[in-house]
């Protein structure tokens, strides 16, 4: 058997296999393999693999979703070609954006006017090149919106609504007009995220206000179809997580999920593993019942003192972190596919320390090596 790799190169698949097989004993993934390591007296590690045991699982959850900027990009042809190059080179399955109700993309031009042209447009899109949209439901329409306050470059609107009744209407008319353009058993399988981190800026109003939205939200998901799935409260810093639980327990809110992000970057101390201790805290806080998405990461948020994004680091911390965190979460969504990304505006140098695994022009970073190598991997190991 042979695999085709990048154009005309053919390599055989047990190479290949191989390859990929040494650097995750390489980058400690030792205990997923059921490798044994043994001392030498000089100090080296000699490692012993039995190709005889049974086999171990190996699921591609980092492939699920990836990030993107704010939904107006979807309507770019450069962004668009940056995304089939990521879901064909790299596998992923969702694709996140903030800002679906942001002004700039016409959802709503008057209290229950609504125009669904510009989602339409990208969510036909993304489904005829195979992908799914994670939905982040966000920013406040200013029709809608209590207030003036904004956040990043595309100023999203970061208020509560002016009365959750209309919030309520443009949710439910969404989910309904979602399931009579794709169908049930489509929508089904998407996810529905309310907001984005309302402990990090990105919500103008306080925590009950919040709570409120989630549920407010569940509700109008829910009442167009049960199974549905719908969650929250994707906050920064694996935060509000308890309160989270707490409130849909006391409330009596269906969720499918919690979300949240998580950046090293975020953790102090900052240290070999981190990743790992916090997050396998949140899988031992969230129900088994309930999926856990972790919607947001990367190598580090805006870390000045490494401008790591565009260098090796970015690679070895995914294939570091990728084997620690298995089997702890559903969705790793890596923040984000592309430069084109315009929260602090549209930078133009062709490397620029972005979030984004390729760069303005399509060009791959070390961590998009890193995912192409991850996706040639096989579902058993």
């Amino acid at each position: 058997y042979q695999r085709r790799v990048r154009g005309s190169k053919v390599l055989p698949k047990m190479r290949v296999n191989v390859l990929i097989l040494y650097i995750f004993i390489l980058f400690q993934g030792a205990h997923l393999l059921g490798v044994s390591q043994n001392a030498c007296p000089s100090g080296s590690q000699v490692f012993e693999v039995s190709l005889n045991k049974p086999t171990t699982p190996w699921n591609h959850y980092w492939e699920k979703c990836v990030g993107s900027g704010h939904a107006l990009l979807g309507l770019r042809q450069d962004w668009r070609e940056a995304l089939v190059t990521a879901h064909k080179k790299l596998g992923f399955q969702y694709v996140r954006f903030h800002g679906l109700f942001d002004d700039d993309m016409s959802v709503v031009l008057a209290p229950s006017y609504y125009s669904w042209y510009n989602i339409d447009n990208l969510f036909d899109f993304l489904l005829s090149i195979g992908m799914k949209p994670l939905v982040e439901l966000s920013f406040m329409p200013e029709v809608l919106a209590s207030g003036s306050s904004t956040i990043m470059h595309y100023k999203g609107n970061t208020s509560p609504p002016k009365n959750f009744t209309d919030w309520y209407n443009l949710i439910n008319a969404f989910a309904k007009h979602l399931v009579d353009r794709y169908g049930l058993d489509e929508v089904r399988q998407w996810f529905f995220e309310t907001w984005n981190e309302p402990n990090c800026g990105f919500w103008g109003g306080n925590y009950d206000q919040y709570f409120e939205l989630l549920k407010t939200t569940s509700a109008a998901i829910k009442s167009v179809d049960s199974k549905l799935r719908v969650g929250g409260p994707a906050t920064c810093q694996s935060g509000l997580i308890n309160e989270t639980l707490n409130f849909v327990l006391k409330n009596n809110v269906a969720i499918d999920f919690i979300s949240t992000h998580e950046y090293p970057t975020d953790i102090s101390p900052l240290e070999r593993g981190i990743m790992k201790k916090v997050v396998s805290r949140v899988r031992q806080t969230v129900p088994a019942n309930l999926m856990l998405l972790y919607t947001e990461y990367n190598d580090g948020l805006y870390d000045e003192s490494t401008h790591s994004h565009d260098t090796s680091y970015a690679a070895a911390f995914l294939i570091k972190n990728i084997p620690d965190l298995h089997g702890l979460m559903d969705v790793f969504s890596w923040w984000t596919f592309t430069d084109i990304f315009e929260e602090q505006g549209q930078h133009s140098e062709l490397f620029q320390q972005g979030f984004g695994l390729q760069t303005l022009y399509g060009i791959p970073k070390p961590a998009f090596r890193a995912f192409e190598l991850l996706h040639l991997s096989l579902i058993h190991i």
